[in-house]
């Protein structure tokens, strides 16, 4: 079980610049992550992310299709619909972060 409090003496506060914050002295244990390198790992996630963009899209097409087959408007879905989210949130993370 990780410690949750710790009385350190001034040495140790010392050592740490005279920082008091809690995190410099307690803490959990270390987790070991899977071995893969952050930039491979940032790739595989944003082509995993680009590909789930992609399906949204075809799935929300065919609902607007569904939706026209029923009677319904589709063209008010398009206004506030995920996709139109997703792909401004694409383009400012691609912006963001330097994705592309």
């Amino acid at each position: 079980m990780p410690r949750i409090a710790k009385s350190p003496i001034i040495a140790e506060i010392a050592a740490h610049g005279h920082v008091l914050t809690p995190g410099r002295y307690v803490g959990t244990e270390e987790v070991e992550g899977n071995g893969d390198p952050f930039e491979e790992k940032m790739q595989r996630l944003v082509d995993e992310l680009h590909a789930q963009f992609a399906e949204s899209a075809k799935l929300e097409q065919a609902v607007k299709a569904n939706l026209k087959g029923l009677g319904q408007d589709p063209s008010l879905i398009g206004s506030l619909g995920f996709s139109t989210f997703s792909r401004y949130n694409l383009q400012y993370e691609s912006w963001h972060f330097g994705y592309n």
